[in-house]
């Protein structure tokens, strides 16, 4: 890596699982990323500005479907992703750390909710 150039092209992936990849720098639409790491090799054209340290989809991501990062599930796509999009809030909701969200599924499973000695 020579110039500051080539370093606003790539793209780190951690673990051969992840479908997504972190931006090491800014990526403009249209700009080719190199991506490092396991899935290295295909050049991914970035379809949307995606800032330094965002993810871009290292494959097409189905509305519905895991997000996985550092091999793990970082959350949920709540749209289709492309490949070479911007994978972010806007289209991927979270789901690790959501005990609010746990709770609110206990409680339709029956569990006492709201009252109670559950502290």
């Amino acid at each position: 890596m020579n110039t500051l150039c080539e370093a606003a092209r790539r793209a780190l992936q951690v673990s051969p699982d992840d479908n997504v990849a972190t931006l090491l720098a800014r990526a403009e639409v249209g700009e080719e990323v190199r991506v490092q790491g396991p899935a290295a090799g295909p050049r991914l054209e970035a379809l949307s500005a995606i800032p330094f340290g965002h993810k871009i989809a290292l494959v097409d991501i189905a509305a519905g479907q895991q997000v996985v990062k550092y091999g793990q599930r970082i959350g949920r796509a709540t749209a289709d992703i492309p490949r070479g999009d911007h994978a972010h809030v806007h289209n991927v909701v979270g789901e690790r750390g959501r005990k609010d969200k746990q709770r609110l599924e206990d409680d339709r499973d029956g569990a006492i909710v709201g009252g109670g000695d559950h502290c």
